[in-house]
């Protein structure tokens, strides 16, 4: 339409046999410009009642996002709620591991110490030995008892066959190793009980240890149990919160795309309006000396040119605004796609913790055995305490034995030296080549 006008203006001093024909085609210019600037001016409002619009959505959505970012303040905090809860496991994982060490370093004590087998293989040895002890003395009494029977009475004028002098050297001889063989089995037994003793100590000390353990072993995996639950409930309900935030930010990125494309657009239609506000401008003062006043075009005319003049300021004004409008929403929507690659990240780092939490809860399969490893251990404990209050009963009763057979060692030899105290030692001084002052 432009085009055909810079036609008719061309013509701008028509011929009298055109004249009439020419305003009539300036008259239909003019009606066809005035028309155009009609539309324009209604397009004009039409952009400025949806940049306002717009400008009144982007300002309402800025006055709430402090929801927005108490939402995501909420959320990173159930992330670092899952992070402590998983923290608050790896702290009862390392109690754990110390409560394990220490039933490792009593187990080792405890194999370590083999004091049953010894002390009990050393107590049979001492049985056997008293045994074979009672049965000499048992022979040597009888044959004592013989000799004493024959020579008790036997006068002093008399002197006692060499053979029977001999044969009571040999007697005494045999006590006094007899004698001297229950002195070591005393001393050994006398050990023994004190081993057992010593050893009753050490096995209540750690039977003791071993009930505390158990205890926090119990206290432990009821604890680690709450606290498992407690993280994979904090875990699984950040987890749907950045879920959703992603969601919803996904839409919102999208959503700030959308304005922004349509706010691009609105921009180049007022760009195309303001360059075809300014095509009509110049045709109109082109065009203005050959419109004629009286003409019936001329208040038309008059009127497309005010209503040019005041929209293209319009248009400007809007222009500014769209492009402002534009530039915040091109902020909002890199911040928007910021807090995104952020929701990411922590649905990422929530992942990584969830997969923690769930290889602790593997752990606890291993609680539980450690729970009844200690058990068992504590059961060898008592067991073996009790082995040792018998073996020490059993010393007890193998010393009384060895004291009752040294006793009756002692008698004997009494009894012997009654009868045979002056002859054996003067057999004794003939045999080592003194002579005896009993016959001075």
């Amino acid at each position: 339409m432009l085009d055909q006008l810079d036609d008719t203006v061309k013509e701008v001093h028509p011929q009298t046999d055109r004249e009439r024909q020419l305003e009539q085609q300036l008259e239909s210019t003019i009606r066809r410009l005035h028309s155009g600037t009609v539309k324009a001016m209604e397009k004009q409002q039409n952009l400025e009642t949806e940049c306002f619009r717009k400008t009144e959505k982007l300002k309402s959505y800025e006055r709430h996002r402090w929801m927005t970012r108490q939402c995501r303040e909420n959320t990173l905090q159930d992330e670092q709620k899952a992070k402590q809860k998983l923290l608050d496991l790896k702290q009862l994982r390392h109690k754990e591991q110390a409560f394990l060490d220490e039933w490792r370093a009593a187990c080792e004590r405890f194999l370590r110490s083999e004091l049953d087998k010894n002390v009990s293989t050393g107590q049979d040895n001492t049985k056997k030995s008293q045994e074979d002890a009672y049965t000499r003395t048992e022979m040597l009494k009888v044959d004592y008892g013989n000799s004493v029977d024959i020579y008790r009475y036997f006068s002093p004028k008399l002197s006692i066959p060499k053979e029977a002098m001999k044969e009571a050297l040999d007697r005494e001889n045999k006590l006094h190793d007899e004698l001297n063989m229950s002195d070591l089995r005393k001393k050994k037994l006398e050990r023994d009980l004190q081993e057992p003793m010593d050893g009753m100590s050490t096995f209540d000390n750690e039977i003791q240890q071993s009930a505390a353990r158990e205890t926090q072993f119990q206290s432990l995996l009821s604890d680690r149990e709450t606290k498992l639950e407690q993280a994979k409930e904090v875990a699984t309900h950040a987890g749907w919160a950045v879920q959703n935030e992603l969601v919803l930010q996904g839409r919102q990125v999208k959503a700030f795309q959308q304005e922004l494309d349509m706010s691009s657009e609105r921009i180049r239609e007022l760009k195309q309006e303001i360059i075809q506000v300014d095509k009509r401008l110049r045709w109109l003062d082109e065009v203005k000396s050959t419109c004629n006043e009286d003409g019936s075009a001329y208040e038309q005319f008059q009127q497309t040119a005010v209503n040019c003049s005041l929209l293209k300021p319009k248009l400007q004004q809007i222009l500014q605004s769209e492009e402002e409008l534009f530039q915040r929403l091109q902020q909002m929507h890199e911040h928007e796609k910021h807090s995104k690659r952020a929701l990411e990240m922590t649905s990422e780092r929530l992942t990584v913790t969830w997969e923690k939490i769930n290889r602790m809860s593997a752990l606890i399969d291993q609680t539980c055995l450690m729970f009844e490893n200690e058990k068992k251990l504590q059961k060898s404990l008592k067991e073996a305490f009790v082995r040792k209050q018998r073996l020490q009963e059993e010393a007890k009763r193998l010393l009384s034995e060895e004291e009752n057979l040294q006793q009756k060692l002692r008698q004997m030899s009494g009894v012997e030296e009654s009868v045979f105290y002056l002859p054996l030692t003067q057999l004794k001084y003939e045999q080592s080549g003194e002579c005896s002052l009993f016959f001075i």
